[in-house]
């Protein structure tokens, strides 16, 4: 037995990426303690010398590297206790991805910070929606960053790299998740549990409705989905879509969806129960769901159910409980009133008759709209010409002879206006009749074993190749006389 006894507790830190402080646990025999490290993985150690005390600070080190490090007490002259344990320690100087943490988090913003990364010259965070493929991204040149304009009741993703003076920026941090304050009555009013016994039979696939996209497959009886990110505007229309998933022979199901439109915690009053349907076979179920004004402004929560066979005396599963065979699913809903004024859809140009070269636009028209703004130009042109209307249909003006043209159109809404719809492409009649005529559709219905592989036209060679079986080779006209002799050759492609 020794009379000097060994060290215990050995403990690195990291100062810099040059230097680290090692301490230990004191003995009361030790005059002294000797110190010795390594990189992890040499095999040769290093004398860092001896400390009357129980630390030592060490310089001259690499950066961002793994090592060991052992002390021995010296009991006196002749007397130590020997090298037994190991500590470890990393020096600064990793630039590594860090992980954050998410505080005050409110309806539109939260506050993020993460581990300072040293010698870091600026940090990337991105996030995205959850069920959004794009991700939008803020730098910050500490580890912190207020994230604001954020949707209230919504879960989004959130990843951070980092950017140090040497090498290229880090990889991101894996994917973590917050969720935003603002969901109202969803996550505060004390709604009842319901939930399916076994979700092996039939259960909810996916739900579509305005945002929501989600195809959440088999939940085992029961899905939360309150943060997917939900949206909607009083007096609007919306669908509701309902996918079931399970078993593909003819079993029939039932179908119920229920929305609080009070915020009461109950999906008991009148017209909150939107969906029901009589037992069928599993297909896909839509309903019209409209979001009237008197519901206002507010978080609320959608109920989906779906059935399989009569248990508890009913083939349609309550809003509450054990259902049975089957599956629900809940959403959150984020009802506001301030509707954004909409990019008019359904934008097309056409002729007022077969034999007219008058072109007109016309549009899809709703109620928000007070007028309409249309832009139009010869395509390439930089300079738009405008017209303003009152309906959502416009004459348009002579145009240049067999020219393409682009327009577009934005509504003008109470308090403010859309942007511009995509453009859309038409030519302007005075082609002749290979444009300005509608001749009718031909094409091959298989190009498996043959093709037209090429035509030449007098000096013109269309080296199309296998299309599809069809292909459309009027955008470039070929100029002739009357009288003039033509040589047509045509190449067939076989497969």
């Amino acid at each position: 037995f020794s009379t000097c006894p060994g060290i215990l507790g050995l403990s690195g830190t990291s100062e810099t990426d040059t230097s680290a402080l090692l301490s230990w646990t004191p003995t009361d025999s030790a005059l002294a303690y000797h110190v010795q490290y390594r990189p992890l993985g040499d095999t040769s150690w290093i004398d860092a010398g001896l400390s009357s005390t129980p630390s030592l600070l060490l310089t001259g080190l690499m950066g961002c590297t793994l090592y060991a490090f052992q002390v021995e007490s010296l009991c006196d002259s002749i007397t130590s206790s020997g090298f037994f344990l190991s500590g470890t320690f990393t020096t600064e100087g990793c630039c590594e991805a860090p992980d954050w943490t998410a505080t005050s988090l409110q309806p539109d913003s939260t506050s993020l910070s993460w581990p300072a990364v040293y010698g870091a010259d600026s940090y990337t965070l991105r996030y995205r929606p959850l069920g959004d493929s794009l991700w939008q991204s803020r730098q910050s040149p500490s580890n912190s960053l207020l994230l604001t304009g954020l949707e209230a009741c919504r879960g989004y993703e959130v990843q951070v790299s980092t950017q140090c003076p040497k090498g290229p920026e880090t990889g991101f941090s894996a994917i973590d998740t917050l969720y935003t304050t603002g969901c109202g009555a969803c996550l505060e009013a004390p709604y009842c549990e319901a939930f399916g016994s076994s979700g092996q039979i039939v259960w909810v696939e996916s739900v579509d409705l305005g945002p929501i996209h989600n195809p959440s497959g088999n939940d085992g009886g029961q899905g939360i989905f309150s943060l997917q990110g939900s949206t909607l505007y009083t007096d609007s229309l919306y669908q509701l879509v309902l996918v079931p998933g399970g078993l593909t022979d003819q079993i029939e199901i039932t179908w119920r969806a229920w929305i609080d439109y009070n915020r009461d915690g109950d999906f008991e009053d009148a017209g909150e129960l939107i969906l029901q349907t009589a037992p069928q076979v599993p297909d896909t179920v839509t309903v019209p769901v409209l979001i009237g004004g008197a519901v206002g402004a507010g978080g609320t929560r959608l109920r989906v159910a779906v059935k399989y066979g009569n248990a508890g005396g009913s083939l349609l599963p309550p809003p509450c409980g054990d259902i049975g065979l089957g599956e629900t699913e809940d959403y959150c809903l984020l009802i506001r009133t301030d509707r954004p004024c909409q990019i008019p859809a359904g934008l097309e140009a056409f002729f007022v008759s077969d034999s007219s070269e008058q072109a007109a636009v016309r549009w899809t028209s709703t109620p928000e709209y007070q007028s309409y703004a249309l832009q139009y130009r010869p395509l390439g042109d930089s300079l738009w010409s405008s017209l303003t209307a009152d309906t959502n249909y416009v004459a348009l003006p002579p145009l240049l002879s067999c020219t393409p043209y682009e327009l577009s159109v934005r509504g003008q809404c109470a308090t403010d206006s859309s942007g511009f719809a995509a453009p859309i492409t038409f030519r302007s009649r005075g082609c002749g009749a290979c444009l300005d005529i509608t001749y009718c559709a031909s094409a091959g219905e298989s190009v498996e074993y043959e093709w037209i592989q090429q035509v030449i036209l007098d000096s013109l060679t269309f080296a199309s190749g296998n299309d599809g079986g069809y292909a459309d080779q009027t955008g470039t006209p070929v100029g002739v006389r009357r009288g003039d002799s033509l040589g047509l050759q045509l190449q067939p492609g076989f497969g």
